[in-house]
């Protein structure tokens, strides 16, 4: 194994510390909320899946946790975070092979099948992620556990 992917599986192994409590106080703030993030109160846990022109993507949500690959190799996994804003949902990796071993996307559109991420930094377009199969009961702990990959 790399040292890419060591530190990706010791930071998995290690958690990220969210508890991933998004909780509003009051029904107006929860109303106005809703309304300005599509991924708000909605749950994203599941295989999902990619396929552009450049790359293959293959994500998994358990929770607020994310395991995403996106290249081949050990150094093509990254670990993440689903976090919600007030105004949006994000998706917050650690990455080993990024110029800033971090990569971020916003989640724009979710229907029941599929949703869409633009991403900040690493790729010029957004990906839409349909859904693959149901959530594992935690997230693998290698690469060749990860759905689809292997």
């Amino acid at each position: 194994m790399g040292a890419g992917a060591a530190i990706v599986f010791a930071l998995l192994l290690g958690g990220c510390g969210d508890d991933g409590d998004d909780k509003e106080s009051s029904g107006g703030a929860e109303s106005a909320h809703s309304a300005k993030d599509p991924a708000h109160g909605k749950d994203l846990s599941g295989v999902w899946g990619s396929r552009s022109e450049v790359k293959d993507y293959t994500m998994v949500i358990v929770g607020d946790r994310v395991l995403m690959r996106w290249e081949d190799g050990p150094d093509g996994l990254c670990d993440g975070l689903v976090e919600h804003n007030e105004d949006t949902t994000n998706l917050v990796f650690q990455c080993a092979n990024t110029p800033e071993g971090r990569e971020e996307g916003v989640i724009e559109n979710v229907t029941d099948t599929d949703f869409r991420v633009k991403w900040g930094s690493e790729l010029d377009e957004p990906s839409i992620f349909a859904k693959m199969t149901e959530a594992p009961a935690k997230l693998p702990s290698a690469p060749e556990d990860l759905p689809g990959v292997g």
